[in-house]
């Protein structure tokens, strides 16, 4: 009888024995893969849930990723790395991590998007057979402005009056976890707190998803640039705060009585007011003296137009200046679509 060599002996044992472990893995057939010559194809399969090959790169949108191996191999744990994002579901790093194998062979975790748009490869290995890979690849997309935070509603104007309270509401993305939905609002004009000076404020987003602020005006005209911040996205929104004019005049003279000369005068004050707030400094008030038998103009303003002061105010000085009427006059002072008159007489020097 012919001996065989030891040697080959030993070397047939060593393949099967490769075999063995390899069948031992998951038991794939290799039939069933694109690639029989690739051991990451044989034993061990790679896929994005609903193959999905994007991610928004906005820092909180996430793909479910799934490494599946015969559900009967006795290695029981994949290692899965990812060059860029951040991997939630195993243990170890943000972009290491190992995840045990279910019942059904099954290794599942998620990628989190990182906020930087780019390309991204996901690999996953049999732990204990570092040969057997597989990998993905994957690409960050410029993510939508408004995907992450939106406004909702924001007045275009309001007016400068220190009081109108003007709502704000901005809504987040769903894919916001309920510890990360603090809106951090900020504002250039304006507070947050009625009668003060507050430039920020934030608020958590309910269940509707929608965080809502107050914004109270200033009484200086000028626009605010609102800014809304969640999970490190920004939106910003401008609101135009106008001239608050008054919604009542009223007018207060010095005399009711003046000569028809240069030196006599009456000094005519007019204050204006807000249903809500007050009036913006810096309103023009204009004074304008009548003949109460004809309408026409006469006599001479001094400082008019004015302009109504921090407490609403505003005057300015009449003189018939010898116009050489005599009889009843009247004073008429109007602010925006307001105003106010008082008559007073006119009499010989």
């Amino acid at each position: 009888m012919m001996k065989r060599p030891v040697h080959a002996i030993a070397v047939g044992l060593a393949a099967f024995a490769a075999t063995a472990l390899l069948s031992g893995c998951n038991g794939y057939d290799r039939g069933s893969y694109d690639s029989p010559t690739d051991p990451g194809r044989q034993y061990l399969s790679l896929s994005v849930a609903g193959g999905a090959s994007t991610l928004p790169a906005d820092g909180i949108s996430s793909l479910q990723i799934t490494a599946a191996i015969a559900p009967d191999s006795q290695q029981r744990t994949v290692e899965v790395t990812t060059t860029a994002g951040t991997l939630v579901g195993g243990t170890g790093s943000a972009t290491d991590q190992m995840v045990t194998v279910d019942s059904g062979g099954r290794a599942t975790l998620s990628l989190r998007s990182s906020q930087t748009p780019g390309p991204v490869v996901v690999t996953a290995r049999v732990q204990t057979v570092p040969v057997v890979a597989q990998s993905l690849q994957l690409t960050f997309t410029p993510p939508d402005a408004e995907a992450v935070l939106r406004f909702v509603s924001v007045p275009a104007t309001a007016p400068a009056d220190g009081a109108t309270a003007s709502l704000i509401t901005v809504a987040v993305s769903p894919q916001l976890g309920s510890a990360n939905r603090t809106v951090a609002f900020s504002t250039t004009a304006g507070s947050f707190s009625p009668g003060s000076t507050v430039s920020t404020a934030n608020v958590t987003a309910g269940a509707d998803l929608t965080a809502t602020t107050v914004l109270y005006s200033p009484t200086a005209i000028g626009a605010a640039v609102v800014t809304a911040t969640v999970a490190n996205s920004s939106r910003q929104a401008e609101i135009h705060f106008e001239r608050a004019n008054p919604d009542l005049v009223t007018l207060q003279l010095s005399d009711i009585t003046v000569t028809d000369s240069a030196a006599s005068k009456i000094t005519a004050t007019a204050t204006l007011q807000r249903t809500v707030g007050a009036v913006t400094p810096g309103t023009p008030v204009t004074f304008e003296a009548i003949r109460l038998d004809t309408g026409a103009p006469f006599g001479l303003f001094t400082g008019n137009p004015a302009v109504s002061s921090s407490t609403g105010t505003a005057s300015a000085t009449f003189s018939p200046a010898g116009s050489g009427y005599r009889g009843l006059a009247r004073i008429t002072a109007s602010a925006g679509s307001r105003s106010a008159s008082l008559d007073f007489q006119v009499t010989a020097p």
